[in-house]
């Protein structure tokens, strides 16, 4: 959670599946919801989309970007 500054905001997020299931290589769809409140109520939701690409990477690629 962050507080509203009146400024734009930006954020970005590394995720991985924590499945069973296999992923394959290659374009994908990623979505995401995103909730602003004031006292704890919600005043707004936001939804989208976007493409992107699945790859797969090993330890020592993926350990230094998520420690970053």
């Amino acid at each position: 959670m962050q507080d509203c500054t009146g400024v734009e905001q930006n954020w970005s997020a590394l995720t991985t599946a924590n499945t069973t299931d296999s992923f394959a290589e290659g374009t994908a769809e990623a979505c995401g919801l995103a909730t602003t409140q004031d006292n704890g109520s919600v005043t707004d939701t936001f939804d989208w989309c976007v493409d992107v690409d699945l790859v797969e990477a090993d330890m020592p690629t993926y350990l230094p970007i998520i420690m970053k």
